[in-house]
């Protein structure tokens, strides 16, 4: 793995394309077995920047898996999606059922993992949020680094 900014390849990008297109099709059978395609690329950098990607795509019910397989892989690219899924407050997250303080946690531990200045920054700034559950979950999170 590398600490740059991962560049997604074709085979990636169609990928990706099939797995928006069953979203758009609402095929449930067809997202998972896509899904399942991407979580299992074999090269590590092209499958975090698929998952960086499915991360802020709404629309399938996968997100609380990528997220805790960002936070295992830990690459300082997944900061800049985790910081997109933040500043939306969790608005296509409404699907999972979760307390938004429940999936500020997931969020959390993502960016205490990858450790970087640029994740411990991030979790400063959110613990000023105007959001509750947010700035309730970095503050912790903060307190635990």
């Amino acid at each position: 793995m590398n600490d740059e900014n991962l560049k997604i390849n074709d085979a990636t990008t169609n990928l990706i394309q099939a797995f928006s297109q069953s979203i758009a099709e609402k095929d449930l059978d067809k997202m998972e077995s896509d899904y399942e395609k991407i979580d299992n690329i074999d090269n590590i950098d092209q499958r975090i920047g698929a998952l960086n990607i499915l991360l802020i795509t709404p629309g399938h019910p996968f997100h609380q898996e990528i997220t805790r397989s960002l936070q295992t892989y830990a690459h300082p690219s997944s900061v800049a999606f985790i910081e997109e899924v933040l500043e939306s407050n969790f608005v296509y997250l409404s699907y999972t059922s979760s307390d938004p303080k429940a999936i500020a946690k997931w969020f959390g531990w993502a960016l205490a993992s990858i450790g970087t200045p640029d994740a411990i920054a991030l979790i400063k700034r959110f613990s000023r949020s105007k959001n509750p559950d947010i700035a309730e979950e970095m503050a912790y999170r903060l307190g635990r680094i």
